[in-house]
């Protein structure tokens, strides 16, 4: 895994705007789909409290990190499911 970005984001902002610079980086082929991949499931495993509010994204993630990359980040996630009763 990579060390450009903060693996353990103390809020929700913080969290979305890594995911933001991940997707990024992901774009300007600065990361392969398999580290932005192994990225998003990493924040999806150890902050899902951050990341999901239920079923669906947290309202604050989806407004900073902007509807096409969260499409991104669907992909990336697909498949994934959440542990039952949190981490």
């Amino acid at each position: 895994m990579t060390d450009k970005y903060m693996m353990y984001p103390t809020g929700v902002v913080e969290l979305a705007n890594e995911l933001k610079k991940a997707v990024n980086d992901y774009k300007a082929r600065k990361i392969s789909t398999s580290e932005l991949q192994e990225i998003v499931l990493f924040w999806a495993h150890h902050s899902p409290d951050k990341l999901f509010d239920g079923i669906d994204y947290k309202l604050t993630v989806k407004k900073v990190v902007g509807l096409r990359r969260m499409s991104v980040v669907d992909k990336m996630l697909d498949g994934y499911q959440m542990p039952l009763g949190g981490v």
